[in-house]
């Protein structure tokens, strides 16, 4: 039946899609096979050829069981193309034929082309199977993974997978899709507004009196956590990782950023995507990931953070890596024997990724103090009820920083705070310290503030709350500024879901050693 997913198991293994049967013209299938290895099973693509009972084109009152792909390749009348039976298509061949000859002639002549049509000979009968139910598949792939293509628009696809070992008599395991769609075209690009009169378009950071660059912030949501519980207003074929990782990518590369700090990358994502693309393109990496997986079908899924630069604008001097849980364990064996039991939430399996870089000038080397920056990413831990948690990682970071920013080191921090504007985490990062009189001030069950360095003396100013210095000329600026909040200078929302809409996502830049000269809305 159209539409209907199906697996059968007789043979101990099943194959099926994780997030969605609706292919989609131009990305991966990839269904997820259990119970068996891969390398042991034969996989074969069909696309059914009719499924809404047509007629023959010679014999009208028989239902078509066979097309003559020729005829569509070469857009002639469709319904001349269906026949009742391979002998049926058989007798016709030589009509065909001279209609293909014309067809391609025609289509010579407009296209400037001096060639012959090849015309194949009669379809081998294997690429046709007829199913139990008479309809006709025409086989499309054998292999695990398919690409659906435009002939495939609008046709149901079916996954036949049985097992190579033919003396184990495997019945078929059968997969049926939905119809294949198109995807829709792509989003315009986002705006660019300008802070300060200077050339360039992006989010820039000036560190220099002459060198400016790109920096992008973006946590790509882990495909472990796209799940159709928390999306369910997107359509289910959006949410697999095969459409999303195109789009991420376009967009990425479309913001032509020499900086890149991701969060939420999935380890496989990181080693099978993320890291050969963008290395391909000139960038060089880092990526430290989370200590605590997620057990899901096929084993634990990891994700981490990711920092991404251009090896011809940078190089890097040094890098850290920050585990907040093996610092809070450090930390607990300093409480009190009645506080450790509670000093276990501080236990997260958050990171940060800290690097010191220094920019190239023709390719060499500045060997210049005002060449050197710091750039932070992190991924800091979600759940509202460890609010207190949120600020240890936070302030545990900007210590640390702290003692970077005191050599005259200018300082980025990029990342999915999970902290919404006037929270304890932000306002330790935007003022420089919490107000004991600040709302989370009491949300401490482990007495962790009374020992807790809750103030710094790195001036950093907040990428988005820039706006409110912008030079109101610019055509979008009153259309984006009706895009903030007008209280707290930050947008709306970087966060969507049913569950949740806010702020969470900022980068921060020492002012005044850094300069904003322009922001994408």
């Amino acid at each position: 039946m159209a539409g209907t997913e199906f697996v059968q198991m007789r043979s101990g293994f099943s194959v099926n899609f994780e997030k969605s049967n609706i292919p989609v013209v131009g990305i991966e299938l990839n269904p997820f096979v259990e119970g068996a290895r891969e390398e042991s099973l034969r996989f074969t693509w069909y696309r059914l050829l009719n499924d809404q009972k047509v007629k023959c084109c010679v014999h009208k009152l028989k239902d078509a069981t066979f097309q003559c792909m020729s005829c569509v390749k070469l857009n002639l009348p469709v319904k001349e193309s269906y026949h009742c039976s391979m002998n049926c298509y058989n007798d016709a061949w030589n009509y065909h034929r001279q209609r293909h000859h014309e067809a391609f002639m025609m289509l010579g002549r407009r296209l400037n082309v001096q060639d012959e049509y090849k015309d194949d000979l009669l379809p081998d009968r294997k690429e046709i199977m007829v199913d139990q139910d008479g309809k006709s598949w025409l086989r499309v792939g054998c292999f695990k993974n398919y690409v659906p293509s435009r002939d495939d628009f609008g046709c149901i696809l079916r996954l036949e997978t049985v097992l190579v070992d033919c003396s184990l008599r495997s019945t078929p395991h059968v997969l049926v899709t939905d119809r294949v769609i198109v995807a829709p075209p792509a989003p315009r690009p986002r705006c660019i507004i300008p802070v300060m009169p200077l050339m360039g378009s992006s989010i820039y950071a000036q560190h220099s009196a002459h060198q400016s660059f790109r920096v992008l912030s973006y946590n790509v949501l882990a495909d472990m956590c796209a799940t159709r519980d928390k999306f369910s207003y997107c359509p289910s074929w959006a949410l697999t990782w095969e459409y999303r990782k195109q789009n991420l990518l376009r967009e990425i590369i479309g913001y032509e950023a020499e900086i890149i700090c991701l969060q939420e990358v999935q380890l496989e994502h990181f080693e099978n995507f993320f890291k050969p693309e963008l290395e391909q393109r000139g960038y060089s990496v880092m990526f430290m990931r989370k200590q605590g997986g997620l057990y899901m079908r096929g084993g634990y899924k990891y994700d981490g953070c990711a920092t991404f630069f251009r090896c011809n604008r940078f190089r890097e001097v040094r890098g850290y890596q920050l585990v907040f849980k093996e610092i809070a364990r450090a930390v607990i064996e300093t409480l009190q024997p009645n506080q450790k039991e509670t000093g276990i939430r501080l236990l997260k399996d958050n990171v940060a990724i800290v690097t010191i870089l220094e920019s190239l000038e023709n390719k060499t080397v500045s060997c210049n103090l005002n060449s050197i920056f710091c750039v932070a990413n992190t991924h800091i831990h979600a759940s509202e009820e460890f609010k207190d948690v949120k600020l240890w990682q936070v302030a545990t970071l900007v210590n640390g920083l702290e003692m970077i920013g005191k050599l005259g080191i200018p300082i980025l921090i990029c990342g999915d705070l999970n902290s919404r504007p006037g929270s304890a985490p932000y306002d330790l990062l935007l003022c420089g310290k919490v107000d004991s009189q600040h709302v989370e001030w009491p949300n401490d069950p482990v007495g962790i503030f009374n020992h807790l360095k809750l103030f710094h003396g790195l001036p950093l100013g907040s990428a988005y709350r820039s706006l409110q210095i912008t030079d109101g000329s610019h055509p979008f600026f009153e259309k984006q500024r009706k895009k903030t909040n007008f209280m707290t200078g930050e947008p709306w929302f970087t966060n969507f879901s049913n569950a949740f809409s806010g702020t969470l996502d900022y980068i921060f830049y020492s002012v005044p050693l850094l300069w904003l000269i322009h922001e994408i809305r």
